[in-house]
């Protein structure tokens, strides 16, 4: 019996990249200007330029639990997980 696999049809688009909630932002021309310096002195796209200069004012400013914060793997167990 000849059974027929139809071929998967591509996908429109670029290939999703990573998880997490797409947040759109129109930025001024001279912080768009800033953006693309800080990008272009870390090779980096927009967006990682975006996360990176984001996630290091969120640290400082206490937003977000720093790397030195919380528990390390060995302390992790049954009875401090949320």
């Amino acid at each position: 019996m000849d059974q027929h696999i139809p071929p998967r049809r591509k996908r429109r688009g670029p290939a999703p990249t990573g998880k997490g909630v797409l947040v759109g932002v129109r930025l001024q021309p001279e912080l768009l200007s800033a953006l693309d310096r800080f990008a272009r002195n870390g090779n980096l796209s927009r967006p990682e330029a975006l996360r990176i200069a984001f996630r290091d004012w969120a640290l400082a400013h206490g937003h977000v639990p720093s790397a030195d914060e919380g528990k390390r793997p060995d302390e992790l167990d049954a009875s401090n997980d949320d």
